[in-house]
């Protein structure tokens, strides 16, 4: 390994992931919720069936999941310098 490529190992203080979190977080919601819908087509057009107590408790989970992303987007913009608890 030579000299150069070794600088690269190292990781750069000032380097932030926050672009690639972002991505991340919004592209995994986006493919569970086309899961999410393809399945509830499924059930209602193409099978009949109507939707069950688990249709409803996976859609309950997508919205947590977008609860969850949603805060891993706002968490760099909001939490850095704020106090979060201020007792008097």
């Amino acid at each position: 390994m030579a000299a150069s490529d070794k600088s690269r190992l190292y990781r750069n203080p000032n380097e932030t992931y926050q672009a690639n979190i972002i991505v991340c977080a919004v592209l995994t919601w986006v493919i569970g919720a086309g899961f999410v819908g393809v399945r509830f087509y499924t059930r209602c057009r193409l099978l009949h069936n109507g939707l069950g107590a688990e249709d409803w408790t996976i859609l309950a989970a997508l919205v947590f999941a977008g609860a969850t992303c949603a805060g891993m987007i706002e968490r760099p913009y909001t939490f850095s310098s704020v106090v979060l608890l201020t007792v008097y």
